[in-house]
């Protein structure tokens, strides 16, 4: 019979097989409506994540049915367990790429790649000395436990510098680009920090004091990873949860002789939007985008505008030059507009006389 230990590591590990898959999932598909890449990348990396808990959750309900563990031929339960973190690590770290670096993601992407084959490679061909495996005393009594074997440096030296990439670049490199930030692209940042800082710490508290505390320490790690995916969704997410219940009054109008951060154009040519996409600059300032010049793309209609340029702009009309779509969507947005209530940015479709 399955101990009081057993049932809450069990329904732990399902509940958070269960909540990490579905989470993901719906993350993708809403990142697929909103058309937001990178969104739709965390959400297909929390899914992935969910999988750590399959092997617990397998046994779990084994156990339930048949009153048996698991049989663990040729370590397979420890291949399929630990299988998944490079791919997590390398997931991660593209994200990363994309927002820091986006210059060299692709070198940052292969890097990973490289090390996460070597690391697959050890593990299926000596799972043996990779894992420590316990097993409970009488079958069906609790689950099987699966670790990383310390003693065994090929596979702990490269889950090392997963963890560390971790965090340090996604941790650490998240929270001092916060420092550097403002408005909503501040929080973002920070929530993402958060996230990462929780998913890698836990772990390592649960194996480092946990134990001295809690019966079943496996258990605490697991709901503060569960938790960490909220932070990861905050972060990425385009548009906010909780809806303004209160429509927003007429739109102001600002009149040129204001102060403004540049001075926006009577009219935009498809020619001139489509030259700023391929050459990567800000609409506003025309500073080249890339690296420590983070790039926002708005969602109505792909126009560039660089992270200075959007925090001003959501501070003073919240609203792009070329759709008035609003940059911050907790805001109301005022775009400028002329005497008969028009927008004063139209696109042009003509096109250029030769």
């Amino acid at each position: 019979m399955l101990s009081y230990k057993g049932w809450i590591d069990g329904i732990s590990a399902l509940l958070c097989f269960i909540f990490a898959i579905l989470l993901g999932l719906g993350i993708v598909y809403k990142a697929r409506k909103l058309k937001v890449k990178l969104l739709s990348y965390m959400g297909l990396n929390i899914s992935i994540a969910g999988l750590f808990w399959i092997v617990p959750s397998l046994d779990f309900l084994v156990v339930l049915v048949t009153g048996r563990n698991l049989v663990n031929i040729y370590s397979w339960m420890g291949i399929v367990n630990f299988i998944w973190a490079p791919l997590v690590t390398l997931m991660s770290m593209y994200i990363w790429a994309e927002l820091m670096i986006p210059r060299w993601k692709k070198l940052v992407f292969w890097l990973f790649m490289i090390l996460s084959i070597i690391f697959w490679l050890i593990i299926l061909l000596n799972p043996s000395e990779s894992f420590l495996i316990s097993y409970p005393s009488i079958s069906g009594n609790d689950l099987i436990y699966i670790f990383l074997n310390e003693s065994y440096l090929p596979t702990m030296i490269l889950y090392l510098i997963f963890s560390i990439a971790g965090i340090l670049l996604c941790g650490v490199g998240y929270l001092m680009k916060s420092f550097k930030s403002n408005g909503v692209i501040k929080r973002k940042f920070q929530l993402l920090s958060i996230g990462y800082f929780i998913f890698l710490g836990f772990p390592l508290m649960g194996t480092l004091l946990l134990f001295l505390i809690f019966e079943s320490p496996i258990t605490i790690v697991r709901i503060g990873m569960i938790s960490s995916f909220l932070f990861f969704y905050y972060g990425l997410r385009e548009e906010p949860i909780k809806k303004v219940k209160e429509q927003p009054k007429k739109d102001i109008i600002i009149k040129e002789s204001l102060f403004r951060l540049a001075q926006k154009p009577k009219l935009l040519t498809e020619e001139e939007i489509t030259f700023h996409k391929e050459q990567k600059i800000c609409l506003v300032c025309k500073s080249k985008l890339g690296g420590s010049n983070l790039a926002f793309i708005c969602l109505g209609c792909d126009a560039l505008y660089c992270e200075k340029c959007v925090q001003a702009l959501s501070n003073v009309e919240n609203a792009c030059w070329v759709c008035n779509k609003p940059f911050d969507e907790t805001k109301s947005s005022k775009p400028f507009k002329d005497a008969v209530e028009k927008s004063d940015i139209e696109v042009s479709k003509k096109k250029k006389k030769k």
